[in-house]
């Protein structure tokens, strides 16, 4: 364990041998005066306890930080941005009264369902739209 300072905050760390390759790994276990010597102990051997029976901290959390940004992205993808985004990649590739009527018609035919999350949308639903 170790405290980094920069210039404007300091870190508790965590380093250690990944088991997985052998190669040095950190995580951060939290900032210092929030987390203060006892707290940062406790973290620490806690952290070190997870490690010798065999985990890997630092993939785990980028593992951990990737689903949660991937959910996210999901989310919120909604069938309007969905349309959304098909709209602008189709503009380029047609006039300007094409794009106008897909565009209308994309707004007109699909308001009933814009909202939704476009992972929620099933094949009753789109043959009902049609």
């Amino acid at each position: 364990m170790r405290l980094v300072a920069t210039a404007s905050t300091r870190t508790w760390v965590y380093r250690y041998r990944s088991p997985l390759d052998q190669r040095m790994r950190q995580v951060k276990l939290g900032r210092w005066p929030a987390m203060g010597l006892p707290a940062a102990m406790a973290a620490w051997q806690k952290a070190a306890e997870a490690r010798q029976s065999g985990a890997d901290l630092s993939v785990e959390r980028r593992a951990k930080r990737e689903q949660a940004q991937q959910t996210a992205r999901h989310a919120a993808y909604t069938v309007q941005r969905a349309c959304d985004e098909y709209l602008a990649g189709y503009a380029a590739s047609v006039t300007s009264k094409t794009y106008a009527e897909a565009e209308r018609i994309v707004r007109v035919e699909l308001h009933p369902i814009a909202a939704r999350l476009a992972r929620s949308i099933t094949r009753a639903d789109a043959f009902d739209l049609l």
